[in-house]
């Protein structure tokens, strides 16, 4: 199982305690990956965030990176 990026946007904004609204929730992500929120928006095309901002998504949302990334990072066995 893996975080999608919806899923990724609503634990940054209940981590960074902002509003409910979809793109308020794009925003939290954005703020904690230190991007802007239409770098964001971007991700959607790819397979989520680039592997540098994985890892400080990871550090600060305390989440497992293969939970973020699995195409990259596998579960611990």
């Amino acid at each position: 199982m893996s975080y999608s990026l919806d899923e990724l946007a609503a634990i940054a904004s209940d981590h960074l305690s902002t509003t409910s609204k979809k793109w308020g929730k794009i925003n939290a992500l954005a703020e904690v990956a230190e991007v802007h929120h239409s770098t964001v928006c971007t991700w959607r095309r790819y397979y989520g965030p680039p592997v540098n901002r994985a890892l400080i998504i990871s550090q600060k949302l305390n989440i497992p990176l293969h939970m973020i990334r699995p195409d990259i990072w596998k579960p611990p066995s």
